[in-house]
């Protein structure tokens, strides 16, 4: 999950920090200089989205690298854009515009400064090209509608989601 870190986490020139926790997961602490709490609330609340309906998934294996992503999962490019404050909803800090292979996330200015836009930039081509970060993209059975996504969890076969069967 996302959070402001607390004044003094960071070196005088880091601007992200990335942590593994507990279960799993990672810390993803951002300057508290560079980007605001609103920022935090509306990346954890796409990211809880994301991860906990299995579109996206954090990987590690021995030596911090995955040699090959597993069915159905592919590395994918992730960024974050600077948008005026118009061209998002009112009560919208963060959105996503995602597709096959690619996701960005549309920040309104003044939520992060640019230097913090870059390095999370720099930080998720990382995890991106290590196979460290993948997307999961749902391939439904031949002949039926893409519009169907399996239940969370459904079907789970070797650490990765696979479509449920038909009846």
């Amino acid at each position: 999950m996302y959070h402001i870190a607390q004044p003094g986490k960071f070196g005088p020139d880091e601007l992200i920090h990335v942590q593994a926790q507990p279960g799993g997961t990672l810390g993803i602490y951002l300057h508290p200089l560079h980007a605001r709490s609103e920022l935090a609330r509306g990346l954890n609340r796409l990211t809880r989205h994301q991860v906990g309906n299995g579109l996206w998934r954090h990987r590690v294996a021995g030596g911090g690298r995955m040699p090959e992503s597993a069915e159905g999962e592919r590395a994918a490019a992730s960024r974050w854009e600077l948008v005026p404050a118009s061209a998002l909803p009112s009560s919208i800090t963060v959105m996503t515009a995602e597709e096959e292979g690619a996701c960005v996330w549309l920040i309104r200015e003044r939520a992060c400064t640019r230097p913090l836009r870059d390095a999370v930039n720099a930080t998720l081509e990382r995890l991106a090209r290590d196979g460290l970060w993948v997307q999961y993209w749902y391939e439904p059975p031949q002949g039926a509608s893409r519009g169907a996504r399996p239940a969370p969890g459904a079907g789970r076969r070797e650490g990765c989601l696979q479509p449920m069967a038909r009846a």
